[in-house]
């Protein structure tokens, strides 16, 4: 009897069914209640995607109390499933327990918290899903005490997992589109016609939702086209923003 091979679709910021983790190298430190700046402590190193570097409050020179506080812009709206908390990887002091988790549209109405609980205390990552999903452009971490007891709070990496929202609270975008590239499979160059006057923004990304960097297009009376020639094979998407504020998307084979 021949084995049978199972075949699992990749995590996708385009697809709320099958979300990823949403990139942070876009996100924007808002506020943050302490932190530490003699020692690298910066609340920046929460989200730098290394997880030896810490945001820790402020220690050298007194500290704070409790509740501590961080807001961040993610730069764009998503469709947020679940948040990650990483404790900081060496050392104890400043491992949240007691959290509050907000997600706003717009930083002004943040509404009841999407998740509130206790982190457990160890250096594993932590990832609690949300019981709906949610729309949302920034974050807002709320720590409520420590393991220990003391004032301190610190994070070695928060995270996202979520998909593009359809609709973008930045353009009040209500349609989103499917168009064809063709031809496609394709060895690296795809043309398409765009049926919604000019592009005023256009992103390609992997099968994993990651943007492929310094993507160009060029046009001409026949419509549109692009270069994947120097990328590896696979399935990409493509999401364009028309000059009339519409979203289309397109799925692509790169052979």
């Amino acid at each position: 009897m021949p084995d049978f091979v199972g075949a699992v679709a990749c995590p996708s910021l385009l697809d709320c069914s099958n979300p990823a983790p949403i990139p942070k190298s876009e996100w924007k430190l808002v506020s943050v209640s302490s932190q530490e700046t003699v020692d690298p402590g910066l609340a920046t190193m929460a989200f730098d995607g290394n997880p030896s570097t810490i945001w820790h409050t402020r220690w050298t020179s007194g500290s704070d109390t409790y509740p501590h506080e961080m807001q961040i812009d993610l730069m764009r709206a998503y469709e947020v499933s679940e948040f990650m908390y990483l404790a900081r990887q060496i050392g104890v002091n400043g491992n949240i327990k007691n959290y509050e988790l907000y997600l706003s549209l717009d930083s002004l109405d943040w509404g009841s918290p999407v998740l509130n609980g206790a982190f457990a205390d160890h250096t594993a990552p932590q990832y609690i899903k949300l019981s709906t999903p949610k729309k949302a452009k920034f974050m807002k971490l709320v720590a409520k005490s420590e393991h220990y007891g003391q004032s301190f709070a610190a994070a070695a990496e928060l995270g996202l997992v979520g998909c593009y929202a359809e609709s973008s609270s930045l353009f009040d975008l209500k349609i989103f589109d499917s168009i064809s590239a063709y031809p496609v499979p394709s060895q690296g160059v795809f043309e398409f016609n765009l049926p919604d006057l000019n592009i005023e923004s256009f992103e390609v990304f992997n099968a994993s939702g990651q943007r492929i960097k310094s993507m160009k297009y060029s046009n001409s009376k026949n419509g549109y086209s692009f270069d994947l020639s120097y990328e590896p094979s696979g399935i990409y998407y493509a999401r364009i923003l028309s000059s009339a504020k519409r979203i289309f998307h397109m799925k692509l084979i790169k052979i």
